[in-house]
C-alpha cells in the first residue's frame, strides 16, 4: 500500500472546492496539483517539524520547569 496514494474521494473533493472558487480542473489536473503540493511542500514541512522536535528533545531535563517552558516557547516562536 502506497502511503501517499491519492484517495479518489479526496481528489474529487478538492476538484469540487476549486470549482466553487472558479478554478475548473480535470480530475487528472487536480491529482497533478495534489502531487506537486505533496512533493514541494510536504517534505519541507515535515523536515522543519522534525528539526523542531529534535531541538525540543535536546532540552536538558534537569532544568527547572520554568526554564524548560521558556526554551520550548522560544523554539516554537522560531
Amino acid at each position: 500500500m502506497d502511503l501517499f496514494k491519492i484517495d479518489q474521494k479526496l481528489a474529487e473533493s478538492v476538484m469540487a472546492n476549486l470549482k466553487e472558487k472558479g478554478c475548473s480542473l480535470s480530475l487528472e489536473g487536480v491529482i497533478t496539483v495534489i502531487d506537486l503540493v505533496r512533493e514541494q511542500f510536504l517534505y519541507q514541512y515535515v523536515d522543519r517539524l522534525v528539526s523542531q522536535v529534535e531541538i525540543i528533545l535536546e532540552i536538558d531535563p534537569f532544568l527547572t520547569e520554568r526554564e524548560i517552558l521558556q526554551s520550548v516557547a522560544k523554539n516554537v516562536v522560531e
